[in-house]
């Protein structure tokens, strides 16, 4: 039996990103090209990278199309090169990356392309 308990420190940190903004610069329509911008928000502390795609849906349950590769958390923005086809796509997502897993749920807009 033990007479002196043993602890652990849990920490529970969030972090998502907030400001997320698009301004089209492709004039074709169903193309797409620009710059998509963010800022982190919350303890970034524990995440490792963001991963940024072009998704169906505001989840990212259907498809969608990596934009880049994995964004360090000093970056704050993705280039979408000119004339991508916009598809499906009705969303760009953004994930936070801790070392344990990805965030569930992304933080989203829906994409313009008037």
């Amino acid at each position: 039996e033990q007479t002196t308990p043993a602890f652990l420190h849990i920490t529970d940190a969030t972090s998502a990103v907030a400001s997320l903004t698009f301004i089209d610069r492709d004039l074709d329509e169903d193309q797409l090209g620009g710059q998509v911008t963010f800022a982190p928000t919350g303890d970034v502390s524990f995440v490792l990278y963001f991963t940024m795609f072009l998704s169906e849906n505001q989840l990212g349950s259907g498809g969608r199309s990596q934009l880049g590769s994995q964004i360090p958390t000093g970056d704050t923005q993705v280039s979408i090169a000119p004339e991508t086809d916009l598809l499906n796509f009705t969303h760009v997502i953004v994930f936070a990356r801790s070392a344990l897993f990805e965030q569930t749920i992304p933080d989203f807009f829906a994409i313009s392309d008037a």
